[in-house]
């Protein structure tokens, strides 16, 4: 019996999990001389890490992840586990990778990946940067009719006081 696909809407619903538990939070790991870590100290050191986690991913999945982007870019890994999420699915946790370790980073992340953006260019060209954003398959609550953009506004940037 085959698997089923992680989507993005699942990502984002767990990414407003983690918003709700701590709208500050931020990456765990070396810092900014350093790239992000998906697995830091035997824990998930990063937003992907901990939502891949969530997800059902294993400390040993992580650790390999880790490893693979030593050498590659998140869009390029090839590791099994990939094959557990939709394509669109993996494009937006790539837009959700290397956020940094300031305060309110992962909701930062969060508007950049799924918030609405001022479109100077049309609902075109924020197609081809956020993809995950306009297939019904992965949002089901977007309706081609309507014309709006399908963004979410919950959780607006903010950096603490």
């Amino acid at each position: 019996m085959p698997r089923s696909r992680f989507t993005t809407e699942q990502i984002h619903l767990h990414l407003h999990t983690l918003l709700d538990e701590n709208p500050n939070r931020t990456d765990d790991g070396p810092g900014y001389d350093q790239p992000p870590r998906i697995l830091y100290r035997g824990k998930p050191g990063c937003l992907t890490g901990v939502i891949l986690h969530r997800l059902g991913a294993s400390e040993g999945v992580l650790r390999a992840l880790d490893t693979e982007l030593v050498d590659t870019q998140f869009t390029d890994v090839r590791h099994p586990w990939r094959n557990r999420l939709t394509p669109t699915a993996w494009l937006a946790l790539d837009a959700l990778h290397n956020w940094g370790p300031e305060e309110g980073s992962w909701a930062l992340a969060h508007s950049s990946a799924f918030g609405p953006r001022p479109s100077y260019r049309g609902r075109r060209a924020d197609r081809d940067r956020r993809p995950w954003l306009y297939s019904p398959a992965e949002t089901p609550g977007l309706s081609r009719t309507t014309g709006t953009e399908p963004c979410c506004r919950a959780h607006p940037p903010r950096r603490p006081n």
